[in-house]
């Protein structure tokens, strides 16, 4: 039997980017994981997630997912990980244009949890 990771009630925000590839544009997501160190100060590191195709989720947007496992994949020698959400429910809408992507225009770089 796998790994399957969920959520609890309160679910988890979700972070959306515009990305432009060889075939048009596409998003990218990512969740926040926060645990506190050896003094108490508390640390964010961003997993990479990834929805069915055809699924677009707004910037910012808490969801509550049930049926997610993680991916482990190498691309040009190097290796990346994800989760996979499956089954979920977004309990917060975020940010979205017309078209159901995020408008990035006025935000920086340095500004994103993710490059």
């Amino acid at each position: 039997m796998g790994l399957i990771i969920s959520t609890d009630e309160k679910g988890v925000r979700v972070y959306a980017s515009e990305k432009e590839g060889a075939n048009g544009k596409y998003m990218t997501y990512s969740l926040p994981v926060c645990k506190k160190d050896d003094k108490g100060k508390w640390d964010t590191v961003y997993l990479s997630c990834g929805f069915r195709k055809g699924v677009v989720v707004p910037h910012k947007s808490k969801i509550k997912f049930s049926n997610a496992f993680p991916t482990f994949n190498v691309y040009n020698g190097k290796k990346y990980n994800k989760i996979m959400i499956l089954d979920y429910e977004i309990l917060e809408e975020g940010e979205t244009q017309g078209d159901g992507f995020v408008d990035m225009s006025n935000v920086k770089d340095e500004e994103l949890p993710f490059a």
